[in-house]
């Protein structure tokens, strides 16, 4: 019974042979109906006969993925990818939103309840992640009981927080820390604990 096997490299229409060796036929454009050329680097990067055959689909599968990229090639499907894209980048938009309100309004609620903001570590969290959704330009940093200065940095493009303060606390990790990151994707700006 044949299967298929599809890749972004690889269109192939799979048929085992009598011997359990397997008849690879080529099924793109350029070389539509041709023994595929490298069949036995495809199997062995698979890991072997038994496990390519596992990766391999159906007929019936095979046609839904086709049509589905016939599709797509379409003026009609790519309008409907570009509209999937839009939706996508505006639930993205609106989640980003509403995670920020929750943030300001999380800050909000600190510096109603405190005056001089205690350095704890939840609280030094609320502070920074606040700070982090906005430009530092615009920052109005408020009063705490250990003197501090914030930073923010552009990590390829990913917004960071940083908060140095003049004495440390206790980081919630079994140690000490005077200096707080938020924001900062891993390998970037190492020496501070992150919150």
């Amino acid at each position: 019974m044949e299967k298929y096997f599809i890749s972004k490299r690889y269109n192939v229409k799979v048929e085992p042979n009598d011997d359990g060796t397997l008849k690879l036929t080529d099924l793109r454009e350029q070389s539509y109906g041709q023994p595929l050329q490298d069949a036995g680097l495809l199997i062995a990067s698979c890991g072997g006969i038994q496990k390519f055959l596992e990766l391999c689909i159906s007929e019936d599968r095979y046609k839904e993925i086709k049509d589905f990229r016939d599709f797509r090639n379409t003026p009609e499907g790519k309008a409907q990818l570009e509209a999937q894209r839009a939706a996508s980048a505006e639930n993205h938009r609106l989640a980003l939103e509403k995670r920020n309100k929750e943030r300001e309004a999380e800050y909000k609620e600190l510096l109603a309840k405190y005056q001089v903001i205690p350095s704890t570590v939840e609280n030094i969290r609320i502070v920074l992640r606040y700070l982090n959704t906005k430009n530092w330009g615009g920052w109005e940093l408020p009063k705490m009981s250990i003197g501090y200065s914030c930073n923010q940095y552009d990590c390829d493009g990913k917004a960071a927080t940083t908060i140095i303060l003049d004495e440390p606390i206790d980081d919630g990790y079994d140690g000490m820390s005077d200096k707080f990151v938020i924001g900062a994707p891993r390998g970037y700006l190492n020496k501070y604990t992150r919150l």
